[in-house]
């Protein structure tokens, strides 16, 4: 199960928990089956067992499951299966709007299909339901692309609450590119002063 976050320049996954106590008998069979395949990485066959279990019940958690699995497919080969990995993190929004994992996952997609607007969209919804640190960095590098006034005013509310060396190299390079030496200056001195002796 995973979370969307940062690592570098790019969006990754993380882990996250989800509540499979509602299932079926059946259903949580053939999910725990696909669980299984998933964490062996062997995402054709759990996409099969998520199926399986669609059959038994239509909850949120295994259509995520399956947009997950097609999301991590398409990214394991040359079959790129966005448009159904799409599909099933939307079922999973409908089924389940408050369901943050599936929006998260839906905006990876939309960023894999270069839909930077969709997928901020998304974010800045998962945001202001769950303003978690990482969630509002994915969201500042989002706004790089599209408003660099939103992507600086979000690194600098991040860079207020914690010094972050990859936060304050956000701004950096924006500074940078903006000619907005006074800042740059100051930040390449912040950056500096979290660097140990």
């Amino acid at each position: 199960t995973t979370r969307v976050g940062t690592q570098g320049s790019g969006i990754v996954l993380q882990p996250t928990a989800l509540d499979t106590a509602n299932l079926s008998e059946n259903a949580r069979k053939y999910f725990i089956q696909g669980s299984i395949f998933q964490m062996q990485e062997r995402y054709a066959e759990a996409i099969i067992e998520y199926h399986q279990a669609l059959r038994y019940d239509s909850s949120s958690v295994i259509l995520y499951a399956l947009a997950k699995n097609y999301m991590a497919l398409s990214k394991d080969s040359n079959l790129p299966k966005f448009d159904q990995a799409a599909e099933y993190a939307k079922a999973a929004v409908r089924r389940d709007p408050q369901f943050i994992p599936a929006m998260e996952i839906l905006a990876e997609i939309y960023v894999s299909q270069y839909k930077i607007s969709e997928a901020t969209n998304i974010l800045e919804t998962v945001v202001k339901k769950q303003p978690t640190r990482q969630n509002r960095f994915t969201l500042a590098r989002l706004y790089e692309y599209q408003n660099i006034n939103k992507a600086i005013a979000a690194y600098e509310a991040l860079a207020r609450e914690e010094e972050d060396y990859t936060v304050l190299y956000r701004l950096t390079e924006i500074y940078r590119q903006q000619g907005r030496q006074e800042d740059l200056t100051r930040t390449l001195l912040k950056m500096m002063s979290l660097v140990p002796d």
